[in-house]
């Protein structure tokens, strides 16, 4: 099925009413907050207007930028359209918990860091221009942030919640393994996907080894995806690759063949294809 696209001038429409809210926001935020007599009396006469301003203005910025957001991924999100599954494993709970639990702590110290790396970055120059600017440029910036990177939080933070109640806190724990990708209790996990030749996900690889002192299975996912240039028209865009892994404990006392798994996933012909 053909993936929707925006008309250009819807786009464009849409990209002139973001940047009008997030005029809207600074304008109204400066009128009320910037140290300037020449203000009062509309603050005075409008102070509940421009509060209203701000918070519409905020909120519908950072709803344009979740829909838009969301817009993008589940356009390019792949859909389980395989009826039956190659294989079809079922886990007892403390042995399928005791592998994921220590795969999820290492994941949650990943994604702390990662944050960390993020934000300690902008904290440090925030404060930097607090100390030695003026204020209110630092308040503007830190606010600005926010509108930006509120609306991600579903996509980043949110997907991983998702994962560690899925993967975590269920009642029964079930993989079935199909030929573009696989279930985790019912959780859909791709790893041969083609949208584009800029969006795409392909399986190169499933390795047999021995973690956390379990016998599992690591699907290597190569991820290529188009990064659009900038709004104002700079630059071409890029494309970015990355590598995904998506670990399964083997169930246990059951003998693994590796080769017939690859062969029902054509993973051969698929590394073929990467390169």
């Amino acid at each position: 099925m053909k993936n929707k696209e925006l008309h250009p001038l819807l786009q464009v429409f849409l990209t002139l009413l973001f940047v009008a809210l997030l005029m809207m926001f600074f304008v109204s935020f400066g009128i009320e907050y910037l140290p300037s007599n020449d203000f009062d009396k509309i603050r005075k006469k409008y102070g509940i207007e421009l509060h209203l301003a701000m918070v519409i203005s905020s909120l519908s910025a950072m709803f344009f930028i979740y829909f838009n957001l969301r817009f993008r991924v589940n356009k390019s999100r792949a859909r389980l359209y395989e009826t039956e599954p190659i294989f079809h494993w079922n886990y007892e709970t403390r042995y399928w918990q005791s592998f994921k639990t220590k795969e999820f702590q290492k994941k949650g110290l990943l994604y702390f860091l990662k944050i960390l790396l993020i934000w300690v970055p902008i904290g440090s120059f925030l404060f930097f221009l607090y100390k030695e600017v003026e204020p209110m440029v630092s308040i503007v910036l830190l606010l600005l942030i926010l509108i930006l990177t509120i609306p991600m939080i579903p996509f980043t933070l949110g997907k991983f919640i998702h994962q560690l109640k899925n993967q975590l806190f269920q009642n029964k724990y079930e993989v079935k393994i199909y030929k573009n990708g696989l279930t985790i209790n019912e959780a859909y996990y791709p790893y041969n996907h083609y949208l584009n030749s800029n969006n795409n996900l392909r399986l190169v690889d499933i390795e047999k080894l021995n973690l956390y002192n379990t016998s599992c299975l690591k699907f290597v996912v190569k991820k290529a995806f188009y990064s659009p240039a900038s709004p104002d028209g700079g630059g071409f865009g890029s494309v970015i690759k990355r590598t995904a892994h998506i670990f399964i404990p083997i169930p246990k006392n059951q003998d693994i063949d590796l080769s017939k798994i690859k062969n029902h996933v054509n993973l051969k012909n698929q590394t073929q294809r990467c390169l």
